[in-house]
């Protein structure tokens, strides 16, 4: 990011669960990014327990579409931290750069990817 900002001032600031920011802070420190915990809304403490009680409302809702099969086995993979992630923003906002940076490998080269969007 440092490289593609120009900057070597870089701080991500985090607004979620303490559990949350300390994997992220993780990260950073091994990259030197400094970071910054904002606490997520009070009473958010047990958020597995929260989304399971909506995903119980949502299926007693009178549309067949969200009681279907896959729509419960795509929560299950998301309550197994198996689902997908899509980073979206404008051209060369650093979309690729923050994508090799979590996972500490350039994926593609973030030159090539501007020509492919």
């Amino acid at each position: 990011m440092r490289e593609e900002f120009n900057t070597r001032d870089v701080e991500i600031v985090f607004y979620g669960t303490k559990l949350d920011y300390e994997d992220l802070k993780e990260i950073a420190d091994e990259a030197n990014i400094k970071t910054k915990y904002l606490p997520a809304k009070e009473g958010m403490e047990n958020k597995e327990a929260a989304i399971q009680a909506v995903f119980e409302k949502i299926q007693k809702v009178p549309f067949d579409a969200l009681k279907s099969s896959k729509v419960t086995r795509d929560f299950e993979k998301a309550k197994n931290n198996e689902f997908e992630v899509n980073v979206v923003a404008t051209m060369s906002s650093g979309k690729s750069t923050l994508i090799n940076s979590l996972m500490r490998q350039k994926l593609m080269p973030t030159a090539l990817l501007n020509h492919l969007i």
